[in-house]
């Protein structure tokens, strides 16, 4: 084989590899498309909802070494739904983190930082072991008396929908909502 067919064979062979992981990555940003859940939603399908402050974040392997996970400690300050009492230490685990030197992320993942203040919707998969609700969605900060729902960096498709294909809903990437007025949305359908 000459030079110049050598050359042209490799071009082909960079560009062909080029296109299927530029097509492998668009499939993968429509895997992040999620169900737009408001408060009404996210209550129903979690078992337990509760404020409190987060007291640790923890990164760990899995005992195989082959996945990344956070376990995040946190003080619960009032419960909306579920078993909790104040004061009672509870963990959140969740894929994703960052340890030897590896990194494991994706959009939507709920991130926390020690101090925070949050309200959380969360299931209980294995006892002991909180997982958050429809990734970042389910984790809001709370500010003093407001409470604020962080949804950047996700795609939300609607619930509400006339055809088979889902629409992209329109949802400000924060809003904000007082504690008081959650609290009653929450309770009016826990």
């Amino acid at each position: 084989m000459t030079s110049k067919k050598r050359t042209a064979v490799f071009f082909i062979y960079r560009l062909s590899l080029i296109s299927i992981v530029v097509l492998a990555l668009q499939g993968f940003s429509h895997a992040q498309d999620l169900k737009f859940l408001d408060v009404e939603d996210l209550t129903r399908i979690s078992t337990h909802v509760f404020r409190g402050e987060v007291l640790s974040n923890e990164v760990h392997w899995t005992d195989d070494h082959n996945r990344i996970y956070t376990s995040t400690k946190i003080r619960v300050d009032e419960t909306f739904k579920g078993p909790f009492g104040q004061g009672q230490i509870v963990t959140v685990n969740q894929l994703g983190g960052e340890i030897d030197g590896m990194k494991l992320d994706y959009e939507g993942r709920p991130v926390f930082s020690v101090g925070e203040s949050v309200l959380l919707f969360t299931s209980e998969p294995k006892p002991e072991s909180l997982v958050v609700m429809a990734l970042k969605q389910g984790k809001m900060k709370v500010e003093g008396n407001t409470v604020v729902r962080d949804l950047s960096g996700v795609d939300l498709t609607s619930s509400q929908t006339a055809t088979r294909s889902p629409q992209k809903t329109a949802v400000k990437p924060q809003s904000r909502i007082s504690l008081s007025q959650l609290r009653t949305r929450i309770t009016r359908v826990r």
